[in-house]
């Protein structure tokens, strides 16, 4: 009764809400997305048309102030950072349900609270900037040996 959906190619940044709200319109099943801060600034306002069409995704937003993906191997990492933005406000005022937390436990408070809305949910889980999970450190060494992440 689920699956999961991605962007073909290149899993690109900026994909996950807008296709969530397309994938909850085709299937009928409520969507849960992982949403970086960057993708979400790119195109993640698009959820403030779920209400006129009765969509409630749940969108868990990683934030950790920037593209940090990329820090590691830019010379000017300042030009990574992002502005900040109030993501589970922004929720609110759209017509769903945000949520902001720091802790697991406040992680698992606020999914089982999201599954129980009737609106779209935004949850904005905050991390530290070096924050990088084992998978996202190999993909920067890969890269910066390949040569693939211009520098800035």
């Amino acid at each position: 009764d689920g699956g999961y959906l991605a962007q073909g190619y290149y899993a690109s940044m900026g994909f996950g809400v807008p296709g969530a709200l397309g994938a909850e319109i085709a299937t009928g099943l409520r969507p849960l997305v992982l949403c970086g801060d960057g993708a979400f600034q790119m195109t993640g306002p698009e959820i403030a048309h779920a209400p006129r069409y009765g969509l409630k995704p749940i969108v868990l937003l990683i934030n950790n102030g920037g593209w940090q993906i990329f820090r590691p191997v830019v010379a000017r990492p300042e030009l990574l950072e992002l502005p900040a933005w109030p993501y589970a406000q922004l929720a609110d005022a759209w017509g769903g349900r945000g949520f902001r937390v720091e802790r697991i436990d406040e992680l698992r408070e606020a999914l089982v609270e999201a599954d129980r809305q009737r609106e779209f949910t935004v949850i904005e889980a905050r991390l530290g900037p070096n924050d990088l999970s084992p998978v996202s450190r190999k993909y920067i060494q890969a890269s910066a040996r390949r040569g693939r992440v211009a520098s800035i």
